[in-house]
């Protein structure tokens, strides 16, 4: 008896192509061709000066171009969140309804003090539905020479608490004043590919996680 089969299906309008594994019991779709998944790359900070505005700008540019995703930048400077924090659910309703169609997170991460920002914090916890079940990849910053790596892991409880899938590849930028010029130019072509490295992994688990929450209970 053949232990594998290879067919054709439409998932989420899109032909994919689909591999079979009896005996191991899986499933892995080869191919998916649907594009434009809304992608939210949240500035993780509200604060004057900051050097992640560049790197988010960035991505938002490479994912303009990568076949699959409609970026959105979602920068929290723009919205206003109550400081009542017994009172999560007062949220920017503008924040909100870009949270809520969003089918995939890209969160530019900056460390502070070994850590991620108070305001980031505050805009995860006025939602809860819109994060669940979505996938979300991140990208640490900072002065130092690790890239946010410390920021990087304090959020993951905080992600995994939400019902997130994080990408198992996260970017780094360390010395971040040194990586654009004035103008916000990157001067260090070979985080290009990083980046679609980065938007390839999510892609995959957007895909999977939109076909998931929209056949599965």
């Amino acid at each position: 008896m053949s232990t594998t089969n290879f067919q054709t299906m439409t998932i989420l309008h899109a032909t994919c192509h689909v591999w079979s594994c009896y005996y191991h019991h899986c499933i892995i779709i080869l191919n998916m061709s649907k594009k434009d998944f809304n992608l939210a790359i949240i500035v993780g900070t509200n604060r004057d000066n900051r050097q992640s505005i560049h790197v988010a700008h960035l991505i938002e540019q490479v994912a303009d171009k990568f076949p699959g995703f409609k970026p959105q930048l979602i920068d929290l400077l723009q919205f206003n969140f109550s400081l009542n924090d017994t009172e999560p659910s007062q949220s920017d309703p503008n924040y909100d309804k870009l949270i809520e169609a969003a089918d995939a997170f890209l969160i530019v991460l900056p460390e502070y003090n070994h850590a991620f920002p108070a305001a980031l914090k505050r805009a995860l916890d006025s939602e809860y539905a819109a994060y669940f079940h979505k996938p979300v990849a991140l990208a640490g910053v900072s002065s130092g020479p690790w890239g946010g790596t410390r920021a990087i892991e304090a959020i993951l409880p905080v992600l995994r608490a939400l019902g997130m899938l994080i990408s198992r590849v996260d970017l780094n930028f360390p010395q971040v004043q040194d990586l654009f010029n004035q103008e916000g130019v990157l001067q260090d072509q070979a985080y290009l590919p990083r980046v679609e490295k980065t938007l390839q992994e999510l892609l995959w688990l957007t895909q999977s996680l939109r076909w998931g929450r929209d056949n599965l209970s």
